[in-house]
């Protein structure tokens, strides 16, 4: 009797003492039961090896490229060429030559009631009437006026209306502040030196006719 109870008492502990074995190998093959933050246990160790805690390796996101191409410097705009053309300078004219002295003389008893002051203010005003009465006048004609002392006139333009302007020296009228003027309308000379003054070309042209022509020449208006 003895001997079957200590037989029991000895296969209680026998079957014990082998579930405490299998229990402390069973927790050996586990992770311990915390791992440190940061790690995880490694399932893909064979079995006869002990499992162990791996530390966790984080996988950076990759940026996707972008398809767009990295943008090609901005072309400068190139002005376009203007399709205007320099304007070509004016064309020529001849001087014309008028006689306007029957035109704007006053009659000799209309000379007898005046004082010469009257006289010349009155020939002045016919002047201005007779050059603003036509279009045939233009800038840097010569006139023929009558008067004593200054026989010749040249048009000039003031205000757009036509004027005139006198000279001592008739050959002198295209220059001095009439040159410009001149000039800007591309006027020239030729023909009234040639053939235009008649009988009134020696009193146009006192002396010195081919240094007269000679100036005319390098200014550019003969």
């Amino acid at each position: 009797m003895n001997n079957l109870f200590l037989n029991v008492y000895l296969f209680i502990c026998l079957f014990y003492y082998a579930l405490y074995i299998m229990k402390e190998t069973f927790k050996r093959r586990r992770c311990p039961p915390r791992c440190s933050k940061g790690s995880r246990c490694d399932r893909k160790t064979k079995k006869n090896k002990t499992r162990r805690c791996q530390p966790i390796i984080k996988k950076l996101k990759q940026t996707p490229r972008s398809n767009k191409s990295t943008p090609s410097p901005k072309k400068l705009k190139q002005t376009p060429r203007s399709n205007k053309s320099t304007p070509p300078p004016k064309m020529s004219r001849y001087a014309k030559f008028y006689n306007i002295a029957d035109k704007v003389e006053l009659s000799t008893k209309e000379q007898l009631k005046l004082s010469s002051k009257k006289i010349k203010e009155k020939v002045h005003n016919n002047i201005i009437s007779e050059l603003n009465s036509s279009n045939k006048y233009k800038i840097g004609d010569i006139l023929f006026i009558g008067d004593d002392e200054t026989p010749f006139a040249i048009v000039d333009e003031k205000n757009g209306k036509f004027t005139f302007a006198v000279h001592e020296n008739p050959e002198n009228l295209p220059f001095g502040r009439m040159l410009n003027k001149v000039k800007e309308h591309n006027v020239k000379y030729q023909k009234i030196f040639e053939s235009e003054l008649g009988n009134l070309r020696e009193l146009f042209i006192p002396v010195d006719e081919e240094d007269i022509i000679d100036a005319y020449k390098n200014e550019g208006i003969y």
